[in-house]
């Protein structure tokens, strides 16, 4: 399974948590690097990636990622 992010929700749920992209990496922990990837769409994270980045922001993980099957 691949993850996707919805950058537009999780932008919207970074605000409404009063957080920042700095704040979420060091919360999940994650590199600014990656997460950097991640948001623009150069890299997809892992499963247990996008769970832990889900789980810092207190959401279900479809809230801010798309599922996909791998080809």
């Amino acid at each position: 399974m691949e993850y996707s992010i919805r950058k537009k929700d999780l932008l919207i749920l970074l605000v409404k948590n009063n957080m920042n992209q700095s704040d979420l990496c060091r919360k999940v922990p994650i590199e600014r690097s990656y997460f950097s990837r991640i948001i623009n769409g150069k890299t997809l994270p892992s499963e247990i990636m996008a769970i832990k980045i889900a789980n810092t922001l207190n959401v279900d993980v479809s809230e801010i990622f798309e599922m996909k099957e791998k080809v």
